[in-house]
């Protein structure tokens, strides 16, 4: 192999190698929350023990985990509801590992 072939195909490994870094899945006792719509929303997140946590996602923002690991152990669920400036854009239980994707509408 040529030293010009060689160079070009350690270069396409390694971008390899970083598109598969770059990607993010959530972990086992994660919800993983994406925003890829044209608005920014606010989540509202309550937990089986009552907690509860708030958070806004801005426009196209980076994802974002909720962890159901609390009081010792994985719960399997949580109740997210999700807003824009138009009204509710999702309300549910989803399960642990679980992406919601919200998309332009």
């Amino acid at each position: 192999m040529s030293g010009f072939m060689r160079i070009a195909f350690l270069s396409l490994c390694l971008a390899f190698a970083t598109i598969g870094l770059a990607s993010a899945y959530p972990g086992s006792c994660q919800i993983e929350l994406i925003n890829d719509s044209h608005k920014s929303v606010t989540v509202h997140v309550t937990f089986d023990d009552g907690g509860s946590q708030a958070f806004q996602m801005g426009a196209q923002d980076h994802p974002h985990y909720i962890d159901l690991h609390y009081g010792g152990f994985c719960h399997s669920h949580a109740h997210v509801h999700v807003t824009d400036a138009h009204g509710v854009v999702y309300d549910g239980w989803p399960n642990a590992h679980a992406t919601l994707r919200i998309i332009p509408h």
